[in-house]
């Protein structure tokens, strides 16, 4: 279970932009369509443009020297341009942060700062081919791209060292299916999208990764997910264990046995 210490915002996107976690409300530009995710619902961003943005811009601010953690499910089409996932930044006003899948179909994350300098990380394999991604980025705020790291579907990378210098800072608004003033839109869903003011351990994005249904990121007691390592709970009867849908089952007995992953 992921600590959700440090997290900003989770936009389920079940049918609102709403945060579920604060007070981040997002607000659609262009008519909301909702699609099956990969848990519960997702957004879809598919033609015509649309996109989500968020009033509380200086919430999402985050410096090269920020530590931050920025996680969601997304399905892209094909793609024949670049199309943004999420930003804090624009094509004119460059200086910021965004993701985007390019036309080869690797993601990209990159952050720059006032000098027009960036670093970034891109991901080994092509994730436009229809189905949900599991995509992370870390960022331990170290001024450096080495600092930078780039999960997909549970997987690092880790990107080579090249440091950066000058603020990233934008007051522009962080927005997700585009660019923070609409352009390049996102062709593809978006689905249990987060934004962390901290840098998620591996471990983290495992257990992110690995529990596709129920919530990820709230201390419930009495609740199991499978991850990387498994930790018995002792559960009351009638409580409720949450597992990984890939076929795990959970077994509850009475008051001092365990929940039994299998």
């Amino acid at each position: 279970m992921v600590n959700k210490a440090c997290l900003v915002s989770w936009h389920k996107l079940d049918g609102t932009p709403c945060d579920a976690h604060q007070q981040n409300d997002g607000t659609w530009t262009g008519t909301p369509t909702y699609c099956c995710g990969v848990i519960n619902n997702g957004a879809d961003f598919s033609t015509p443009v649309k996109y989500i943005t968020f009033a509380n811009e200086s919430n999402y601010d985050f410096d090269i020297t920020s530590p931050f953690t920025i996680a969601a499910w997304i399905k892209a089409n094909c793609q024949s341009c670049i199309d943004v996932i999420w930003a804090k930044r624009n094509n004119t006003f460059s200086q910021g942060y965004s993701m985007h899948i390019g036309n080869n179909g690797r993601i990209v994350f990159n952050i720059e700062n006032c000098c027009s300098t960036e670093i970034e990380v891109t991901s080994d394999t092509c994730l436009d081919d229809g189905t949900f991604h599991h995509i992370v980025v870390t960022y331990s705020g170290n001024s450096c791209q080495g600092g930078m790291i780039f999960y997909t579907d549970g997987v690092a990378r880790v990107p080579c060292v090249s440091p950066i210098i000058g603020t990233a800072l934008t007051c522009l608004s962080f927005t997700i299916g585009a660019e923070s003033d609409g352009g390049r839109s996102f062709d593809g869903s978006i689905d249990e999208i987060s934004v962390w003011s901290r840098e998620l351990t591996s471990c983290d994005v495992s257990d992110l990764y690995n529990c596709g249904c129920g919530i990820t990121y709230e201390g419930v007691d009495n609740t199991i997910k499978t991850a990387s390592s498994i930790t018995a709970v002792v559960l009351t009867r009638g409580d409720t264990a949450v597992v990984n849908p890939r076929g795990d089952t959970a077994r509850i007995y009475k008051r001092g046995d365990t929940a039994v992953v299998i």
